[in-house]
């Protein structure tokens, strides 16, 4: 088993059930707070009718009647809740399974993803080996421990990435009844409308995931195959092709949550590259003009710094790999 299948597998039976355990112990916390405040609804809405504070129409009534029997309805009663639900996520999941097939692959979900993305990092590592071993030793190591390194960042990204949106869906459901519950006012609807337009927002994950990743897998395994033996790699320019189709993964996949928040709409999600410092160092890695500037004068952020350092490092290595190579090439 995968690093990466480990990860979606322990998170998928961590939170096999949860959302369903969870809503249930919200709704029976929350219940008599719903039915106290639907009961002081009513009772404003009647007292407004014999003192007429405000005109209220019949129509507005009639909404208003509807809007108590719907938060009734699923917010209280996870079967009911679960069958909007569940037609969504599946509906979504089924479109996801077609895109898959369509792009050439063979499965869906993340699981499919998961043992993929472990076929492609261990066969990236036995051609990094193999190429490896045709170099001086010094070469062949620094080489290995980039490659290493490198990998590592793909398979964490990837696990982050399908593991995500899973926590987070199982969240929303799990707060599900509160937030409906907050829908029964003007003043606190609005956080039931950030609530649902978030969770359609992770819904969008295995959407997004299925397209995103079935063409990472796809182009990965066609330069596999374009780069034939890795017996033949016996210089660094060789393995070019092979380090860019990495970075290339690494970020089509930190791509994706950007990719479902363009779509939702919704920017203000919480994501992977949102989270505090990762922004910052993504940006000292790739060494942006604004990055650069910050640097100057001393106002960079603790990520930027970070970026930086590795992106400095990286240079580093790289050019001591490339002394290395040339001075085994005199040597022999």
């Amino acid at each position: 088993m995968g690093v990466v299948t480990w990860m979606v597998e322990t998170t998928d039976g961590y939170l096999d059930g949860a959302a369903e355990t969870t809503f249930g112990t919200v709704a029976s916390q929350v219940g008599g707070i719903i039915a106290v405040g639907s009961t002081l609804a009513v009772i404003g809405l009647f007292v407004n009718m014999v003192l007429q504070v405000r005109s209220v129409d019949g129509r507005t009534a009639f909404w208003f009647a509807i809007k108590l029997m719907l938060i009734t309805l699923f917010a209280l009663n996870w079967v009911q809740f679960n069958t909007i639900a569940g037609a969504i996520t599946n509906g979504l999941d089924q479109l996801a399974g077609g895109m898959i097939v369509g792009l050439g692959g063979g499965g869906a979900g993340s699981a499919y993803f998961a043992a993929a993305f472990d076929d492609l990092i261990a066969e990236f590592g036995n051609y990094l080996n193999t190429a490896g071993d045709n170099m001086h030793w010094m070469a062949g190591a620094l080489i290995g421990a980039i490659g290493a390194f490198l990998l590592g960042i793909i398979g964490a990204l990837c696990g982050l990435v399908l593991i995500f949106a899973k926590i987070m869906l199982a969240f929303m459901i799990g707060i599900a009844p509160i937030m409906i519950a907050l829908s029964l006012f003007d003043v606190t609807k609005d956080y039931f409308l950030r609530w649902l337009s978030s969770t359609v927002s992770y819904a969008l994950y295995p959407l997004v995931i299925a397209g995103v990743f079935s063409t990472v897998v796809g182009m990965s395994q066609s330069l596999l195959a374009e780069l034939g033996d890795p017996d033949g790699a016996s210089n660094i320019g060789a393995l070019i092709p092979f380090f860019m189709m990495m970075f290339l993964a690494g970020g089509m996949i930190v791509a994706t949550p950007l990719i479902v928040r363009a779509i939702s709409g919704n920017l203000m999600m919480a994501g992977p590259p949102s989270m505090p410092g990762v922004s910052g160092f993504a940006k000292g890695v790739a060494g942006t003009r604004g990055s650069r500037a910050r640097a100057r004068f001393g106002t960079q952020s603790a990520g930027e710094i970070a970026g930086t350092g590795v992106r400095q490092a990286g240079s580093a290595a790289a050019s001591l790999v490339q002394k290395v190579s040339e001075r085994s090439k005199r040597l022999e």
